[in-house]
């Protein structure tokens, strides 16, 4: 699929399959290559698989340097418009997975179900300041230069750029929290999907998050952290399947 213009913005995205349509999102500083490449050969063989670099990340620009919530879900919608799908299914990774559930909330007509694995939903200040600590370039550069070079290698000679981008989304983090109330209004199958060794989401936390939804389902995958390269393919991907089959 080639790449698509929408707004300002040019998207890159992938495509694979025949079926109902999946979205894939990856999570913050990650893509479609880091995240969700070596899925998609399992998830094409039973949908049309889209997968989408979001602005700023991997192939995708993002002219005006900044990044929101609302650019996001925005970006989402107008994505799903320009490609004439009116509803789909979503798996998202940490962001990714946030940016589903925001988008289902706020347009219910367009998500079908989602699958979050390791999205962050209650943010204090030591989960804020904790990523913020991470993104320093210069300190990456000095204490973990083959992350900043797998960083250069997805995202080319602006992955500074992204990460000053990034430190201003975490930062308005500090004053977003999702009530139980607001969380209800998701009421679409939502399989909740998270590591039992995850450093950014405890699992009392997932917990929490699932039974706040209407039709929530909790996954929990052992000797799993927050990085999606430590999801076991043949645990995951089984376990997604029969979700979206069960549920739509």
């Amino acid at each position: 699929m080639p790449n698509i213009k929408v707004g300002d913005v040019t998207f890159h995205l992938e495509e694979s399959g025949k079926g109902d349509p999946l979205i894939l999102l990856h999570g913050l500083l990650g893509s479609i290559e880091s995240d969700w490449k070596r899925f998609i050969p399992s998830f094409s063989r039973e949908y049309r698989v889209i997968a989408v670099d979001m602005r700023g990340h991997g192939l995708t620009d993002n002219p005006d340097g900044k990044l929101s919530d609302e650019l996001f879900i925005s970006d989402f919608i107008k994505l799903l418009d320009v490609l004439h799908l009116e509803s789909v299914l979503v798996c998202g990774y940490s962001l990714g997975g946030f940016v589903g559930l925001m988008a289902g909330i706020q347009h219910p007509s367009r998500v079908k179900a989602l699958v979050m694995h390791a999205s962050k939903i209650y943010w204090d200040e030591n989960a804020v300041q904790s990523m913020i600590n991470k993104m320093d370039p210069d300190r990456i550069l000095i204490e973990d230069p083959k992350f900043a070079e797998a960083l250069k290698k997805l995202h080319g000679e602006r992955w500074r750029d992204l990460l000053k981008e990034a430190v201003s989304f975490i930062e308005n983090k500090r004053s977003k929290t999702l009530s139980e109330e607001y969380l209800k209004r998701a009421d679409f199958p939502v399989l909740v999907s998270v590591g039992d060794r995850d450093g950014l989401i405890p699992l009392e936390e997932a917990v929490r998050f699932y039974r706040s939804l209407p039709k929530g389902e909790l996954l929990v995958m052992p000797n799993t952290g927050h990085s999606i390269r430590s999801v076991r393919e043949d645990v995951f991907v089984p376990v997604v399947l029969d979700f979206f089959k069960r549920t739509t």
